[in-house]
């Protein structure tokens, strides 16, 4: 496993994200910057009614809310003397340094457009970064025009006149399972919030599914609920042990926890509000107001907890299979071929080693005898962002990890194909 390492400075940094602005559209992107602050100035309209809905809402562009948090880091660093670099903007440059090295490849106009597409944009900014890889070594690549047959993404010409093809994709970030959980818990959430908000009842909510959930079974899921609420809660969550006692719903396919916090309106003088458990859960909320005194100190009030947990945890690693084998399609049968597969940011971070050795063995086993031989080698990327803290100081961690699994017997064999 690789990790390649990036440098990046305050300078570089802010030309490339405006190389990133000005390559895909600076007017595009301007615009629909004017259209994201309208919506988020009506949506700190809608606080007043505190049924949190403004959660719920789509999310913008991801170049809209990069350019979003790169002004505001910009200011930041102005205000502060000093650079504490943000994720998003370490990827809004990233994809600067991709576009410069990418911009002048056949065909790039094509991409360009694919950016400003939201559900086209991570797979256009990967196939960006693999092509700026190949042409940092001088090497031509050809962003691939589609027609109506499958065709790889990429035709990469050696400086020594060989030629092969290249085909990237960005894994799925939930699976079909995971996607479902997903919707389960966030019906719920959000059906919880539009009646605790108003109400300023100020519960810390814990569930844990005894099995998968479906949504036939929320109504009665809200119902026990509410109805805990209604009695003044049950099971227990110890603020200061960081205990949670659940007790089971009337049906078995949950264990509740729902526990006062505080009287609607009375304040807490604190320096955050959240929790500690020995549980890991799956999906965390945490709403609360917050003012700051002329003194500084920090003030919360009608804070809301809640947090959900499956039966089982997500399966990270055997979804690239899918992007593989819709990848292998993509490229001539008679190769040579390459895969890039990213996994999201981030994904593996909690078992990074197993996780990669997992895919790894997954793909040796697609990589072998008369298996898809069109492909030389598959590359496995995936990228860690960590925050760091220190004596009152923050950073960014940022490693990027790339695994290399070849083909034992391709149909060309073709050397130095990275």
């Amino acid at each position: 496993m690789i990790s390649n390492a990036i440098e990046l400075d305050v300078k570089s940094i802010l030309r490339y994200v405006s190389i990133a602005s000005e390559t895909i559209d600076i007017k595009w992107l301007s615009r629909k910057l004017k259209e994201e602050k309208r919506r988020q100035k009506q949506g700190k309209l809608g606080l007043k009614k505190r049924k949190h809905t403004y959660l719920y809402r789509a999310s913008p562009h991801p170049l809209v809310q990069w350019s979003i948090e790169a002004e505001s880091w910009r200011k930041a660093c102005i205000k502060s003397r000093k650079m504490e670099l943000r994720e998003a903007v370490l990827k809004f440059a990233i994809l600067g340094k991709s576009l410069e090295q990418a911009r002048t490849c056949k065909g790039f106009d094509r991409l360009r457009n694919r950016l400003k597409i939201k559900k086209e944009f991570f797979a256009a900014t990967f196939e960006a970064e693999v092509a700026a890889s190949y042409t940092a070594r001088n090497w031509d690549v050809e962003f691939v025009e589609e027609g109506n047959e499958r065709s790889p993404d990429l035709k990469i010409t050696r400086d020594d006149g060989v030629v092969f093809w290249a085909e990237c994709k960005c894994r799925d970030t939930l699976t079909e399972r995971d996607r479902n959980l997903n919707s389960f818990w966030i019906e719920l959430e959000s059906t919880l919030l539009r009646v605790l908000g108003p109400k300023k009842l100020n519960y810390a909510i814990f569930i844990k599914a005894l099995k998968d959930p479906n949504f036939a079974q929320l109504p009665a899921l809200k119902d026990s609920i509410f109805d805990a609420v209604d009695k003044g809660g049950i099971g227990n969550f110890d603020i200061a042990g960081s205990k949670i006692k659940s007790v089971s719903d009337p049906t078995g396919n949950f264990l509740l926890s729902v526990t006062k916090l505080v009287d609607p309106d009375e304040e807490i003088k604190t320096t955050g509000i959240g929790f500690q458990s020995s549980e890991n859960f799956d999906r965390v909320a945490i709403i609360s107001e917050v003012k700051r005194d002329t003194t500084g100190d920090t003030h919360f009030r009608n804070p809301i907890i809640m947090a959900f947990k499956n039966v089982k945890p997500s399966d990270k690693v055997t979804g690239i299979i899918h992007g593989f084998k819709s990848a292998v399609g993509q490229l001539p049968e008679e190769g040579p071929g390459v895969i890039w597969i990213r996994v999201p940011d981030n994904a593996w971070s909690d078992k990074i080693d197993q996780s990669f050795k997992q895919a790894e063995d997954l793909l040796k086993a697609e990589l072998k005898g008369r298996h898809n031989q069109r492909v030389n080698v598959v590359f496995l990327m995936t990228r860690l962002f960590q925050k760091l803290e220190k004596d009152g100081q923050t950073g960014l961690a940022y490693k990027p990890l790339k695994l290399a699994i070849e083909h034992e017997n391709p149909c060309q064999s073709v050397n130095k194909i990275d």
